[in-house]
């Protein structure tokens, strides 16, 4: 019975790590286009939904990651959570400043209001930086996200 019990968990443990590993590359790939197509002129929206799919991939990764070599995981989470470390900054600093700019009508009516919009567009100025430096940012994060050997290694290690 304990044998019986062992080879259908190894068959059933194969099968998911067929449709997690499937699911892992075909995430990554997506990524790997994404990404690509994201340069100075492109709208916060695609770095954001480049966010989102980060997570995808990085749920997927801990999850299923113990039914693949280490060597291969960890470096790959590594250079992962470092991209959304930066796409994350980068994701914040839109919504924050965004959040500052819908209250200025609102902060404008109070009577020591023009004291607080001087306030918040520096904060606003500040936040804008943050933003173009986690963008600039983005280009390095992602080279080290999708070199050619790491989609290899990807496609071997998943397919």
């Amino acid at each position: 019975l304990v044998i019986v019990i062992s080879v259908y968990m190894l068959l059933y443990a194969r099968q998911i790590g067929d449709v997690a590993g499937e699911r892992i590359r075909a995430v990554y790939g997506r990524m790997v286009k994404m990404g690509r197509a994201i340069d100075g002129s492109s709208p916060p929206e695609a770095l954001h939904k480049l966010r989102k799919k980060g997570k995808e991939l990085r749920y997927l990764l801990e999850l299923f990651g113990g039914l693949y070599p280490d060597e291969v995981v960890k470096p790959m989470l590594k250079t992962l959570k470092s991209l959304q470390d930066t796409l994350g900054r980068f994701q914040d600093r839109e919504v924050q400043a965004q959040m500052l700019r819908s209250l200025r009508d609102e902060v404008a009516d109070r009577d020591d209001g023009a004291a607080a919009l001087m306030a918040m567009g520096l904060l606003v100025d500040r936040l804008e930086r943050e933003q173009a430096a986690a963008r600039s940012e983005f280009a390095e994060r992602f080279a080290a996200f999708r070199p050619k050997r790491q989609r290899a290694l990807v496609a071997r290690t998943f397919g």
